[in-house]
C-alpha cells in the first residue's frame, strides 16, 4: 500500500457542522473539517474542501465545532474537598508528567522577581504584603 493511500484510508470528514474557526470571521455553516493523519488539514464549506476519495464521513449535523478552551489555572486543593474527593484528586494529579512542572519552574525562573505576579497589589489589601513570583 502507497503511502498516499494509507494517509487516505487514516482521513476523515466531519461535514455540516457549523465551525467556529475562532479568529473572529464568521461561522461557517455547512461546514467541514478534515482530519489526516491526526491532523487538521482543510476547514471551509461543506463542497468547497478537498476530501481525500477515501475518507470516513461523520455526519455533524446541528452540532458545532471550534477550537477548545481550557481553563489551565487550577488551584489544587483549594476546593475543600471531602476524603473521598481527596483520594479522586489524589489519582487525577499523578499521572501529571514531572517535566510540566519543569517547564513551568525553568519559565517562572528565567524572569525577574514581581515581573508576572499573578497577584497584583491593586488587588491584595495594603497590611497583605506582596508575595515573591
Amino acid at each position: 500500500m502507497s503511502s498516499q493511500s494509507r494517509s487516505a484510508a487514516r482521513a476523515v470528514v466531519y461535514e455540516n457542522a457549523r465551525l467556529i474557526v475562532g479568529d473572529g470571521s464568521a461561522a461557517i455553516e455547512a461546514g467541514a473539517l478534515v482530519v489526516q493523519d491526526g491532523r487538521i488539514t482543510a476547514v471551509g464549506r461543506k463542497g468547497d474542501v478537498s476530501v481525500p476519495a477515501n475518507a470516513a464521513h461523520v455526519d455533524l449535523s446541528g452540532r458545532t465545532v471550534m477550537p477548545a478552551m481550557i481553563n489551565v489555572h487550577v488551584h489544587i486543593g483549594y476546593e475543600g474537598y471531602t476524603a473521598s474527593r481527596r483520594r479522586s484528586r489524589s489519582a487525577a494529579v499523578r499521572p501529571i508528567h514531572p517535566s510540566s512542572f519543569n517547564a513551568i519552574r525553568k519559565r517562572a525562573n528565567s524572569r525577574p522577581p514581581h515581573d508576572s505576579c499573578s497577584c497584583p497589589a491593586w488587588r491584595r489589601p495594603a497590611a497583605d504584603p506582596m508575595p515573591s513570583c
